[in-house]
């Protein structure tokens, strides 16, 4: 939904007005109230932002580019952005094989304005796949923003090197095991240990799905000293044997 513009609001400092400034390569929220939200976004000269009008109850996602920028409204509340959001598209481009072009203007933000209240997790979930299914170019415009970033970044990278180890994933990325195991924790919100067998257990179930290979021959492929370690693994971390998955799906 596009942004209306609003002109220049004579200087006040009412108790509803927030300023904030959002670092390059970042995201916030903007929640207007229960009336319109105006908004001065642009860089730290005052006269170089610009002025928005946010519809009573809408929510602006603002995304920099690689300049910091001033933000300033009245009537509404800056919030974060779920932090799985840029994980999820860097799931979901990963497994379609999607290569974001970088924004065409890198100075400039990306603003996307909706109805849904994104600070709920689900939500944003559900509306981020909705609209990168649909093929939505505003929020590609999005997408595009967060490819940038290094926690999409670091993502990709990970699910592009799934047969390798932590140590050797820090080396290729060009970071120390500490400094990668950090940024993987905030990336994937979880220890980089537990991600990389989980995908590793999905590995081996997808395959075994695809081409009906015993898992004996599939454990010993995937780096597991034997079935019954392969097992307890997928048990360890889905609460049920391989088996019994399987046959769960297929009695359905």
């Amino acid at each position: 939904m596009p942004l209306t513009a609003s002109p220049p609001q004579a200087s006040r400092s009412p108790a509803s007005a927030f300023t904030q400034l959002l670092p390059r390569n970042e995201s916030v929220l903007v929640i207007a109230g229960h009336e319109p939200a105006h908004l001065r976004i642009g860089p730290s000269s005052a006269a170089a932002r610009q002025h928005h009008l946010l519809p009573a109850g809408n929510t602006l996602l603002v995304c920099s580019g690689n300049r910091p920028l001033t933000l300033w409204g009245t009537a509404c509340e800056p919030h974060p952005v779920c932090s799985g959001l840029s994980r999820l598209l860097a799931f979901h481009d990963h497994g379609m094989d999607v290569q974001r072009p970088l924004p065409l203007d890198r100075r400039q933000p990306v603003l996307l304005s909706t109805a849904r209240d994104l600070r709920n997790a689900t939500v944003a979930r559900d509306w981020l796949m909705e609209h990168l299914l649909g093929g939505d170019q505003n929020v590609a415009q999005v997408a595009s923003a967060w490819a940038v970033c290094e926690p999409y970044q670091l993502v990709r990278f990970v699910l592009e090197h799934p047969e390798l180890g932590v140590q050797q994933l820090a080396d290729r990325y060009g970071l120390s095991v500490a400094q990668f195991r950090r940024i993987g924790r905030k990336a994937f919100d979880r220890s980089l240990k537990e991600q990389l067998r989980l995908l590793r257990a999905g590995r081996v179930l997808y395959r075994y799905a695809d081409t009906g290979q015993t898992f004996t021959r599939l454990s010993s492929d995937f780096g597991f000293s034997s079935p019954s370690h392969f097992c307890s693994e997928i048990k360890s971390l889905l609460g049920r044997s391989p088996r019994s998955i399987y046959q769960s799906v297929h009695s359905l």
